[in-house]
């Protein structure tokens, strides 16, 4: 749960992010204050983004902060952690935001707990737009897989879009083509 921003539609300058490592949260908190300085807008969670509330066992890797992620049972035995774990859905009915704008995701494979999580915000149309980073090599590391992420996309009405070089979304992705894929950028909006 590298990476999760989003940008309520009420106070477009708020930004939520999340991270549930606190080696790389207290690198993201530095960062943050060295950028925006005080009195930001920015607003830091250490915590995750999954399916439900509680807590997850994290597998950590300290020489490469970008291959933290979820730990699966069976696969991961080196560096555990627990951290604590929200739902979109939860944390922005606690927060009252009632909409988000724009919403990053890049959770090492984990990006259909993450979107389910979300479900409730989805279905009411409430996420203007995703740039989610999809990796099926990652996704398959935590036992999911693209039909998953497609499935939780799909079943609350948005579809998936490939970005055209200038950044603009282009045509509509299918499973075929999503299975391609090796590590890539795609935007999702309500279909």
């Amino acid at each position: 749960h590298r990476d999760l921003h989003s940008f309520p539609t009420r106070r477009s300058s708020d930004l939520h992010a999340f991270e549930p490592v606190s080696t790389t949260f207290a690198r993201l908190k530095k960062n943050v204050a060295a950028v925006y300085g005080p009195g930001t807008s920015v607003i830091l969670n250490q915590c995750a983004c999954g399916d439900r509330e509680g807590t997850l066992s994290f597998a950590t890797n300290e020489r490469d902060a970008g291959r933290n992620h979820v730990a699966v049972a069976g696969k991961d035995a080196g560096a555990l952690s627990t951290v604590s774990c929200t739902t979109l859905d939860a944390y922005c009915a606690q927060a009252g935001i009632a909409a988000i704008d724009f919403l990053k995701i890049d959770v090492e494979g984990m990006e259909p707990r993450a979107i389910r999580g979300a479900a409730g915000l989805l279905r009411g149309r409430k996420v203007a737009a995703m740039l989610i980073e999809i990796c099926p090599r990652n996704l398959a590391n935590v036992n999911s897989s693209m039909e998953e992420l497609l499935d939780a996309l799909e079943s609350p009405g948005y579809g998936l879009f490939e970005l055209s070089p200038s950044g603009v979304p282009a045509g509509r992705l299918d499973l075929t083509s999503l299975k391609e894929a090796v590590l890539t950028n795609v935007v999702a909006l309500p279909a």
